[in-house]
């Protein structure tokens, strides 16, 4: 479903990166399957898994695009999140990041529980500079979600990249590293 929903975009992504991380299920057949179908379709795979940081530094560095998104195999890209951010991201040239709400849905379509969690600091979509973004941050509001995120590229890259040393949190490292210097 990840696949279909990120190449159904309405804004359609210029190229679909995709890196197995040496998974031991089906998942490879599918993919190649995309791939064979729609040209947009990149695909690599790890000989071993090496785990969410150095897998998200081997996508970065064949992105050709100015923006990126990470998203994991088990994240469903909502219809829209693609051309509303980049909308944003137009009108705000030098933010580092855009992001949006996050809804963790169960098997059965129920909505568990949204990320960040309500109140938002915001009833509409706004730009947030470096310094109310660090003051969101020390209040401990809760405002960006990772995997929604479309990521400038020069941002990430000017910041020194994805930090392998954060594991697992790499993309959640990287929100006030960036968002700090350029506004989100």
């Amino acid at each position: 479903e990840s696949i279909p929903a990120i190449l159904n975009q309405s804004f359609r992504p210029k190229e679909l990166i995709i890196i197995d991380d040496a998974s031991t299920d089906n998942s490879v057949e599918i993919i190649e399957g995309f791939a064979k179908k729609d040209p947009v379709v990149r695909f690599y795979k790890n000989d071993v898994n090496l785990g969410n940081a150095p897998t998200y530094i081997k996508a970065l560095e064949k992105v050709t695009g100015d923006y990126f998104n990470i998203t994991a195999a088990d994240d469903l890209v909502l219809p829209g999140l693609f051309e509303k951010s980049m909308a944003m991201l137009a009108k705000y040239p030098h933010a580092g990041l855009c992001s949006a709400i996050s809804r963790q849905i169960d098997g059965d379509g129920n909505e568990l529980v949204a990320s960040p969690e309500p109140p938002y600091i915001s009833k509409v979509p706004c730009y947030l500079s470096p310094e109310k973004a660090l003051k969101y941050s020390l209040e401990g509001e809760g405002w960006c979600m990772p995997s929604t995120a479309i990521w400038r590229q020069s941002a990430v890259l000017e910041s020194g990249g994805i930090p392998w040393e954060a594991g697992e949190f790499a993309d959640g490292f990287l929100v006030p590293l960036i968002s700090l210097n350029y506004g989100a």
